[in-house]
């Protein structure tokens, strides 16, 4: 009975690991989809594809799954909480979208 439970908390914590940070950057959710090297170039799409990326100061990294990853920045004047999405395609990652909201 001891060692189901051990075994359970395992792997829930498994499963809500904090990667090693990107850039100082905390990475959370299924990192263990990713490689940092698939962190790395979402960042570099994200920045490269939209003007207002490229100044954000990116608070966290969000793996949502293998092809989808969020960058997550707080506005300083506004105090919202913006989302830029990066997503693989065909191998590549690319900006996709941006949602703006309360945090």
């Amino acid at each position: 009975m001891r060692c189901l439970a051990i075994m359970t908390l395992v792997a829930l914590l498994s499963i809500c690991r904090v990667a090693s940070p990107i850039e100082g950057i905390p990475v959370r959710g299924h990192a263990q989809a990713v490689s940092s090297a698939d962190i790395q170039a979402a960042v570099s799409a994200v920045r490269a594809e939209n003007p207002p990326a490229r100044t954000a100061y990116i608070r966290e990294i969000r793996v949502v799954d293998s092809h989808n990853i969020y960058l997550i920045t707080t506005s300083a004047i506004h105090g919202s909480e913006s989302r830029f999405e990066a997503k693989r395609t065909k191998g590549h990652w690319h900006y996709t979208n941006t949602y703006i909201g309360p945090p």
